[in-house]
């Protein structure tokens, strides 16, 4: 786990075992899940569905709806239900946990989230109920709001299964299931070992969800017309926003997570290097391609430093295909960089 609160949380819920029977799901009161953020989940198995039996105040805060009571995959879109139920089911049938770092597209910006679902026995029932959180990243935005009936768009990165010393069987998740991961790009794990499948090419409405989510998130700061004829073309193979001034995509650096940053050599009286560093300084993982302006002096450079910072400089005029290769490789070093990154934990 990345998040502070996660390990904590793992931390009590082994603190809470007698031996190596489950916890009881009463030492998981809302008083206690409320000392976590107030990000605490519980779910149940029932009829089936996999309910959200409680969230907190600050999950509540997001789910701007009557979630509670209601199943857990009614916030996905329906080509997804059967992936979040495959990725579920086996923590209840099984007694085994995981932890999930996704990115999550909320309309107006994305996040990282983390999610950690532990097995606990609910006496009341004799049934595995599941206690955890979900955690983010970066502060709450009032506009960070998920509904029944709306589109939320997750893209998971990975998922570790706790197996908590128990047998692990994954057959739950179909081929189709696991076309919808590796187009993804997500790691499934078990204790960190990656789990081994057969791949399928992916079809239909899971498609369509599922390649949107994992395009890289563009952000261009120059005027329209330096992209000329192109730009419908990068608006449908990346995920793009443009700017036109300093000022407006600092506040989007600082709000969303963006990948690649574009940038002309002066941008409204501001150098685009000088926006590169500010852009550093706000994200640790965005790349970025510098368009120069033609000069006997400047050339085609590419840039990265021991830190992972990676920037590619093009002189104009920049084609399309030339512009397109940087974009897919700066995207795929901060891809490479994230993985890197979630191997550490």
């Amino acid at each position: 786990m990345q998040h502070d609160l996660c390990n904590k949380f793992f931390q009590y819920w082994e603190e809470s075992r007698q031996g190596d029977a489950l916890p009881s799901l009463d030492a998981f009161s809302g008083d206690v899940l409320a000392s976590y953020g107030e990000c605490g989940l519980i779910f149940k198995l029932q009829h089936g569905d996999i309910v959200l039996s409680y969230c907190g105040e600050q999950y509540a805060q997001v789910l701007n709806s009557d979630s509670v009571g209601k199943p857990l995959t009614d916030l996905f879109p329906l080509a997804l239900k059967a992936l979040q139920m495959s990725l579920l089911m086996p923590c209840f049938r099984q007694n085994i946990g995981m932890a999930r770092l996704s990115r999550v597209c909320h309309g107006h910006r994305h996040k990282d989230v983390e999610w950690l679902m532990l097995p606990v026995l609910d006496e009341k029932t004799g049934e595995i109920a599941l206690v955890g959180l979900s955690v983010t990243f970066t502060k709450f935005d009032e506009r960070d709001s998920i509904t029944i009936g709306s589109t939320l768009v997750e893209r998971i990165m990975r998922q570790n299964f706790l197996s908590l010393d128990n047998p692990v069987d994954l057959s739950v998740i179909d081929s189709h299931s696991w076309a919808v991961l590796d187009t993804m790009g997500a790691q499934i794990t078990v204790d960190g070992t990656l789990v081994s499948h057969t791949t399928n090419g992916l079809v239909g409405a899971a498609a369509v969800a599922v390649s949107k989510v994992a395009q890289a998130n563009v952000l261009a700061v120059a005027d329209p017309s330096e992209f000329g004829r192109v730009l419908s073309r990068l608006g449908a193979r990346y995920n793009l926003k443009i700017v036109q001034t300093c000022e407006e995509a600092r506040a989007i650096l600082k709000a969303d997570m963006i990948d690649v940053l574009v940038t002309t050599e002066s941008i409204d009286g501001t150098s685009g290097s000088q926006l590169i560093q500010d852009m550093q300084q706000i994200s640790a993982f965005t790349a970025c391609v510098m368009m120069l302006n033609p000069k006997d002096t400047a050339e085609d450079t590419r840039v990265v430093e021991q830190d992972g910072k990676f920037v590619q400089c093009l002189v104009k005029p920049v084609g399309e295909f030339a512009l397109r290769k940087a974009l897919d490789d700066a995207n795929d070093h901060v891809v490479k960089r994230r993985f890197d990154n979630i191997q550490k934990y």
